[in-house]
């Protein structure tokens, strides 16, 4: 099902660009990122921002066991 999704995301978004403005280590394990994307949607013509903070956490192998995303629009 999250496959589907992503695969019928991209197919009406095509040109979606994402990217993080900053990241920051906030521990041994753990890393945030302030990030945005712009996507138009390619029936409508509309554009889409988003932007938000991700906050990542990783296993002693560098591994990422958890990954939160706030949206902020």
């Amino acid at each position: 099902a999250i496959l589907i999704a992503m695969r019928e995301y991209f197919a009406e978004h095509p040109d979606h660009r994402a990217w993080d403005d900053d990241v920051k280590a906030t521990g041994p394990r753990s890393a945030i990122a302030n990030w945005q994307l712009i996507a138009t949607n390619k029936q409508t013509g509309q554009k889409h921002h988003r932007k938000g903070l991700e906050s990542v956490v990783f296993d002693d192998d560098g591994l990422i066991v958890q990954i939160r995303v706030t949206d902020s629009k």
